[in-house]
């Protein structure tokens, strides 16, 4: 018996790979609104594993601008910004983010609250930084 697809993971997938084949080395002038930011984040990954940097970068930020307001997210998407800044050797770029991103580690209770892994990959691509 043959599995059907779902529609809607058919048509997202769909539209991501579209999206990243369009624009293999263009940056994307604006993120559809309708994009969750799972969907944001994939195209990030996407894009990156394509070697577009800066479109990576485009969605990275599309989902600070539209999710920011949940440290989880916002803590997230921009370690991956850092992230991609000191891979490129963009070290200056790089730091002020990695150290906006463990400020919110500071407050231990509100600490709690946050995806520790963060933390621990901020800290570590700071000691890549110092090298």
């Amino acid at each position: 018996m043959k599995k059907s697809v779902p529609v809607l993971t058919f048509v997202m997938c769909s539209a991501m790979a579209a999206a990243v084949l369009a624009g293999c080395t263009s940056v994307p002038l604006e993120a559809d609104e309708n994009l969750s930011e799972k969907e944001l984040i994939q195209l990030a990954q996407a894009s990156y594993d394509e070697g577009n940097t800066k479109a990576a970068l485009f969605y990275y930020e599309t989902v600070v601008d539209r999710f920011g307001n949940k440290d989880d997210s916002y803590i997230m998407a921009k370690y991956e910004i850092a992230h991609l800044y000191v891979k490129d050797g963009k070290f200056d770029e790089a730091e002020p983010i990695l150290l906006d991103v463990l400020s919110f580690y500071e407050d231990e209770e509100a600490a709690r609250h946050l995806n520790a892994a963060y933390k621990k990959l901020a800290r570590i691509d700071l000691a890549k930084i110092k090298e």
